[in-house]
């Protein structure tokens, strides 16, 4: 397979698995009633990141941007593990929340306090709202973000032209 071919493949996987990210995050939510906590969202604003860096450079930008391309969507697969890794440790109590995890919310009102209080809590990030085979959303994300960020930052040899 050619290096430029090779590129717009992996370009097209950023793609297509933030899609199904997003998509099976959004059924959690909407139609399973699974509702996110802080870090659950910051690692979803990351796939809405990475999804449209990936759609854009493989269906919009010219294919001389999509390596640089590449390399910035695992840039931020990789930052989606490290979140993921420390949800992850936090549901496993490994280690404390160091504040990113807010649950409670501050009124600056009466009538704000009035709407937080009638309104429900936000998910906590220290409990898993959801487990397959042992592993939490995070735990699969977390996998999943690392592969992701590897093929995105280590690809680059395997890119490299064959001289015959």
């Amino acid at each position: 397979m050619e290096s430029a071919k090779a590129q717009l493949f992996l370009i097209k996987i950023y793609f297509y698995s933030g899609i199904i990210g997003l998509c099976s995050a959004w059924i959690a939510e909407y139609i399973f009633d699974i509702k996110p906590c802080s870090l659950c969202l910051y690692q979803r604003y990351l796939l809405i990141i990475i999804t449209f860096i990936a759609g854009s450079s493989a269906y919009i930008l010219p294919s001389k941007l999509i390596k640089r391309m590449i390399f910035v969507t695992g840039l931020c697969f990789l930052i989606a593990a490290v979140i993921a890794f420390y949800h992850v440790g936090l549901e496993e109590k490994w280690f404390k929340d160091i504040g990113i995890c807010q649950t409670q919310r501050q009124a600056n009102s009466i009538e704000a306090l009035r709407q937080q209080l009638l309104n429900a809590e936000p998910a906590s990030c220290s409990q898993a709202s959801w487990r397959l085979l042992g592993l939490s959303f995070a735990g699969y994300n977390l996998g999943f973000s690392s592969l992701m960020a590897f093929l995105g930052l280590f690809p680059f040899k395997f890119f490299k032209q064959k001289v015959s």
